[in-house]
């Protein structure tokens, strides 16, 4: 399906390739039509379904370009005749196994042959490239494709509990779900993120509960009301320890157990649903730039007098350096600027 789908994505840039000269992909520039005489341009259109079709286009045409130009280089030059992997080790194997929980699809025995073969096709797949590197630092190879890159959206921060540097130039702004699996697995790495950025980015945090989860949304409009008593942080952090079960009596006893006083208050906020339409609004302004999933980061650039952030958007509990290398590209990109 995907294969389908790439190709009808080359088909449909057909035109705009033309049109664009020597670009072998379209790019945000590239026109795609004219309405009234005036022209149309991709980025003016251009959804984060067509992006993530566009980057999806570019890997499968670098893919097919490198293992074409290892074929021919192959034919003249001996140091690509005979490509040579790394040993495979038992443990890397088991590894492997382990840290994707493939044990919910068969015994390490049964999968252990398959596991094999793909590490052997990833290790072939690196091999390859770096050789494809190598011929172009001696000028053997050069590509014509470019990237397209990161897509960037513009999200409002409005009611987003921040913390950090509040008045920073860089944002991460999370959306994310009480009861989300995910969520939770990510949290150690954005506190880390805050420990080692608080003096220079902002950190905030918007609502997302997802219909598969029935109680977060309760579980939002928990955390509003503790905020009011300056309880959002204790309150966010514990509904991550305990997601199985947030209904209304457990909500108001880790509330109370975090430390909030007027328990009357946050009682009756949380009954009336209080600030049910804030995390609506959460969920709408999420939808409207296309994330449906949790956890999901915009980290870009953020301009508080305007209470916007501008950036990419990064999805799911990903490791803590690859946070460390978005972020540090918009520090160092904001740096330059200023």
């Amino acid at each position: 399906m995907k294969k389908v789908i790439v190709l009808g994505l080359s088909m449909l840039f057909g035109q705009a390739v033309a049109v664009a000269g020597n670009a072998i992909l379209p790019n945000e520039e590239s026109v795609i039509g004219t309405v009234n005489g005036k022209n149309v341009t991709l980025g003016e259109v251009q959804t984060r379904k067509i992006h993530e079709l566009r980057k999806d286009l570019f890997k499968e045409m670098e893919n097919a370009f490198i293992s074409e130009a290892i074929k021919r280089l192959r034919k003249k030059d001996k140091g690509f005749a005979d490509i040579k992997l790394p040993e495979m080790k038992e443990s890397e194997v088991r590894r492997f196994y382990k840290d994707n929980g493939l044990a919910q699809h068969g015994s390490y025995e049964e999968l252990a042959p398959q596991v094999r073969q793909y590490l052997s096709q990833m290790m072939r797949a690196r091999v390859e490239y770096n050789l494809y590197k190598l011929a172009g630092e001696k000028g053997q190879v050069s590509s014509k494709m470019v990237d397209p890159g990161a897509f960037i959206i513009k999200v409002p921060v409005e009611t987003a509990f921040i913390q950090g540097a509040t008045k920073g130039s860089v944002m991460v702004l999370e959306f994310s779900d009480f009861q989300c699996p995910f969520c939770r697995k990510v949290q150690p790495t954005v506190r880390e993120m805050v420990k080692r950025y608080s003096d220079r980015v902002a950190f905030a945090y918007r609502h997302l509960p997802l219909s598969i989860h029935p109680q977060a949304e309760g579980s939002a409009v928990a955390t509003e009301c503790a905020r009011e008593q300056g309880k959002f942080i204790q309150m966010h952090e514990r509904l991550y320890q305990q997601q199985s079960n947030q209904s209304a009596a457990v909500l108001k006893k880790i509330a109370k157990d975090v430390g909030v006083k007027d328990m009357d208050k946050f009682n009756a906020c949380l009954d009336e649903g209080k600030y049910r339409s804030l995390v609506k609004r959460d969920m709408e302004v999420a939808a409207s730039v296309g994330i449906s999933g949790t956890p999901a980061f915009i980290i870009g650039r953020f301009d508080s007098e305007k209470g916007v952030v501008e950036g990419e958007v990064l999805s799911g509990a990903q490791p803590l350096e690859v946070f460390v290398k978005i972020v540090e590209k918009y520090l160092s990109s904001m740096a330059k600027a200023n």
